[in-house]
């Protein structure tokens, strides 16, 4: 993985030309007793090892708080706040930069994906988490081929993010590790916030193309391409199955 090789670079440096003096001098003896060596070899690969799966650990969290729903309940709410001040306050031109819709989530990414549900509820009527299994079915396989990809790359930034957490922790034993840190991080929210809304956009647009195919295939009646509010409403039923 490109960012344990990273982290273990890091880390070399950090033990060859940082703070922590004993750590050069543990290696100074490793140099001359083979059997210390072999101990520092295996030092070093357990904790490549374990930092990756700290990174792992950290991977889930890290989404969640994407997403706006990692947020301890009064940051998630003033950052709501913000958000929503600032959508009101600007003109609809800039709204766009802020929200597609009016903010419900404490994040830019979190409000992306709000805003597919309520823009598809408005337009069709319909609840895009319950119906979204069965359009998912129904879609073609290079459409799923490409949301797949573009959930995939929302995730590998989560990572990214996820390493940044863990490259900060070794600029402890080498400030200039920081800047590492720093740069994974901004990396990985561009990427993330681009997979995001590719992520939204490909799946509004399958909802257009394909939400009047799967109301014919749920055995309900559509004139033309297009799908009515109330279709809309009646396909929430089939999926929701009285629940």
């Amino acid at each position: 993985m490109p960012a344990a090789l990273l982290w273990a670079v890091a880390t070399v440096t950090a033990v060859r030309f940082g703070q922590p003096d004993r750590w050069r001098t543990a290696l100074q003896a490793a140099g001359e007793d083979w059997p210390a060596a072999v101990g520092m070899v295996a030092a070093a690969v357990a904790a490549t090892l374990t930092a990756a799966l700290l990174a792992e650990v950290l991977t889930e969290p890290m989404r969640r708080l994407w997403l706006g729903s990692g947020l301890p309940g009064p940051i998630s709410r003033l950052l709501r706040q913000w958000r929503t001040t600032r959508w009101q306050a600007a003109s609809p031109r800039h709204r766009v930069r802020i929200a597609l819709a009016e903010p419900r989530s404490p994040t830019w990414i979190g409000d992306r994906r709000s805003a597919l549900e309520s823009r598809i509820r408005h337009e069709y009527g319909l609840d895009l988490a319950s119906v979204w299994p069965r359009l998912w079915l129904v879609l073609p396989e290079s459409t799923r081929a490409e949301l797949r990809g573009a959930e995939q790359t929302f995730h590998d930034a989560t990572r990214w993010a996820a390493w940044s957490l863990v490259y900060a922790v070794t600029a402890v034993a080498w400030w200039p590790v920081a800047g590492l840190a720093v740069l994974t991080l901004v990396r990985a929210v561009r990427s993330g916030r681009a997979a995001a809304a590719t992520v939204t956009d490909l799946g509004e647009a399958a909802t257009d193309l394909y939400a009047a195919h799967l109301a014919r295939r749920l055995g309900l009646r559509v004139d033309g391409q297009t799908l009515e509010p109330d279709i809309g409403a009646r396909i929430n039923a089939r999926c929701r199955k009285g629940a």
